[in-house]
């Protein structure tokens, strides 16, 4: 009988992958939970602004499609031998992503966190991109994500603009 080693099992890894952008997202959403009030709420915001329930709906969801999108590139890449930049980028994405909600909410700093969630936009499709070069069903998972954080990014900068 042959013993199966824990990280070549391949629902283990699939868990390790979506669970890795959670875990970080929960740690970079610490911030916003934590000094998010009374600053945020007087805050000028635009009447597109999602109610919060929406955000950690929306980000789990997200979480769990690039999480697993990571999964396939790196199951599909490593066998065309082609997934560690795609990877790389993935991961300086991720560190982008969990310090925008710190620059906005602990430090206010609400033109910083314009430019940074912007930067999380082009990062993340080139990551996209790179993913779909390798696996298409990893890029498309990312398409969501995308049209999020443009969103979230029109919002970003409105309230930079009224405040």
């Amino acid at each position: 009988m042959e013993t199966k080693i824990i990280y070549r099992n391949k629902f283990f890894q699939i868990i390790i992958a979506i669970l890795l952008p959670l875990i970080l997202g929960w740690i970079g959403s610490l911030s916003a939970t934590r000094y998010k009030e009374p600053w945020y709420t007087r805050l000028q915001r635009p009447a597109y602004t999602p109610p919060d329930i929406v955000f950690p709906l929306v980000w789990t969801s997200i979480y769990v499609m690039i999480g697993y999108a990571s999964y396939r590139v790196y199951e599909k890449g490593y066998e065309l031998g082609r997934a560690q930049g795609p990877l790389l980028l993935y991961f300086v994405h991720l560190l982008f992503n969990i310090t925008w909600t710190t620059s906005f909410f602990y430090f206010h700093f609400i033109g910083f966190a314009t430019i940074h969630i912007i930067i999380i936009f082009i990062l993340l499709v080139f990551t996209g991109l790179l993913f779909y070069r390798i696996d298409k069903i990893a890029g498309i998972l990312f398409v969501p994500y995308g049209l999020w954080v443009a969103f979230a990014s029109a919002v970003c900068v409105a309230i930079f603009r009224m405040n």
